[in-house]
């Protein structure tokens, strides 16, 4: 049950810390365990047949997009599958048909159209502050950092919520699930706080 209120709590958390605390002092403490995160998923890029490329502040906000359809796309097949047949003519039908169903298929496309859902909700808010922050001429320096650590928590979010399909795990998942969105909330919300803090200036 204390998990369940969890998610009422995150929702308010991020904003309040973003709004608090200076954005390179959040920075000091998130940067770090990406950082260690990201250095145990280097080798994984590193045999990649294609280079990871680096990406400016605007082309991050098509990558949340595709981020946030791919999600999409991949929901298509579980929910045709639990709501008995593809719907094209009605996708919402569809999907709202499956979701009475409680099966694998029906459970996984719940969690892939809420990794969908989630990152069209949070790209509002993330799209406003990279637009007043290249608008403002923010430190570019940390203006790449933040943008950055937000597609990779973006990224990380989608895959732990899809993850929760896994029964045994689903619960310590989904405390992952929130602590990338706590981080991923945080950035887009510093965004906006580093665009205010230049206007003053």
């Amino acid at each position: 049950q204390t998990v369940q209120k969890l998610p009422n709590i995150m929702s308010f958390v991020p904003h309040l810390v973003a709004l608090t605390f200076e954005p390179k002092d959040i920075l000091g403490y998130i940067e770090p365990q990406m950082s260690t995160a990201f250095e145990k998923v280097q080798p994984l890029l590193n045999d990649l047949p294609i280079a990871v490329p680096s990406i400016t502040p605007i082309e991050s906000l098509l990558v949340v997009l595709i981020i946030a359809y791919v999600c999409h796309t991949l929901a298509v097949f579980p929910t045709a599958i639990a709501a008995g047949g593809l719907d094209n003519t009605d996708p919402r039908g569809m999907a709202a048909k499956a979701k009475k169903k409680k099966s694998f298929f029906s459970r996984l496309s719940s969690y892939l159209l809420g990794a969908h859902y989630n990152t069209l909700e949070s790209f509002m808010v993330y799209a406003v502050g990279v637009i007043l922050c290249t608008v403002t001429e923010v430190d570019k320096d940390i203006f790449q950092k933040i943008c950055h650590l937000y597609v990779i928590t973006r990224v990380a979010f989608c895959v732990a919520y899809a993850a929760q399909i896994i029964p045994l795990l689903s619960v310590p998942i989904s405390l992952v699930r929130s602590s990338f969105y706590f981080s991923n909330t945080i950035c887009a919300c510093m965004l906006l706080k580093l665009a205010a803090m230049q206007k003053k200036e």
